[in-house]
């Protein structure tokens, strides 16, 4: 019951700290537009005076979307489909479980890192602010919390990504030769289909670990103060090995939330569809929304692991 209470308390934290919440929503949405508008602006140069710009508000044109493909360069060649809807969850998923970001764009590889920093930053001040029990959002010290601990963070993050990297492109991949070669040996398709979707499942646990465990030395090092990052790398991975049901438990719950949350967002977002102008601010304002809960869910899994730390703090 160590877990649930610790969201509980997690939560009752985050519901005080709505401002905080929001800050996190508008520098989320202030640096989208990094990609927004250029992407905006080519579509808008590929649509012109035609009807292609009509009919992509009620559904999607292929055939516009094939020219302009063929014509595309850098940002604009990542636009398709699978941007829309449930293809833009599921390739989310794929990328991440098989590292295939090196397939991107130079220019969107250097916004994602930026991205990357920008979250390392942020962290910092969250798990500052939720130390602290500061009622109301400051952001003198929320930018006091983020400059101090960056270094530490940022070193983490580097550390992580090696780890990342390293199950990639070594696990990864021998877990697909294994699922192909069941497959290979199937006189179905289903045994193929269950080892790919196992091996998929595994690769992605082993991910979630990592993220937990790096997560939980985050909160060490603003607990202790820590500096060493090795040495809070180790204190997250025993603390992760030493309460696995009440670590993971929880790490686990919050990402089923995030994932309900990203499905339900999918789904209503499809279903509440419609043509004309009111469908797409309708688009856009359930979007932001979707955004706006997933900053919450973020400052929930922090102060969550927050308290779980100090719950088993010697």
């Amino acid at each position: 019951m160590i877990a649930p209470l610790n969201i509980l308390q997690g939560f009752k934290t985050v519901r005080s700290a709505g401002r905080l919440v929001v800050f996190l929503y508008l520098v989320n949405l202030g640096f989208s537009m990094v990609l927004a508008v250029p992407m905006h602006n080519s579509l808008a140069d590929s649509f012109g005076r035609s009807r292609a710009g009509e009919n992509m508000a009620r559904e999607f044109d292929f055939l516009w979307w094939q020219e302009y493909r063929d014509r595309g360069r850098g940002l604009s060649s990542t636009f398709g489909p699978s941007v829309i809807g449930r293809g833009a969850l599921l390739n989310n998923l794929e990328g991440l479980l098989q590292m295939k970001l090196v397939g991107f764009p130079a220019e969107f590889l250097v916004v994602f890192l930026i991205y990357i920093l920008l979250r390392t930053f942020l962290a910092g001040g969250i798990l500052h602010l939720f130390r602290e029990g500061v009622p109301e959002f400051n952001l003198r010290r929320f930018l006091d919390g983020s400059l101090g601990y960056f270094p530490s963070f940022l070193g983490l993050t580097l550390l992580s990504w090696v780890l990342f990297f390293s199950v990639g492109f070594v696990l990864v991949p021998k877990l697909d030769e294994a699922a192909q070669r069941i497959s290979a040996s199937a006189l179905t398709e289903l045994p193929g289909f269950w080892a790919g979707l196992a091996a998929s499942l595994a690769a992605g646990l082993v991910f979630l670990l990592i993220q937990a465990v790096f997560d939980y030395a985050r909160v060490k090092i603003v607990l202790e103060e820590r500096r060493n990052i090795f040495r809070a790398f180790g204190e997250g991975l025993v603390f992760v090995l030493k309460h696995p049901l009440a670590s993971l438990g929880l790490y686990l719950s919050l990402c089923v939330a995030g994932l309900v949350l990203s499905v339900l967002y999918v789904l209503l977002k499809e279903n509440a569809a419609f043509p004309g102008w009111g469908g797409v601010l309708l688009a856009f304002t359930w979007q932001q929304l979707f955004v706006l809960g997933l900053a919450g869910l973020r400052c929930w899994t922090y102060a969550s692991e927050l308290h779980l730390a100090r719950y088993f703090r010697p």
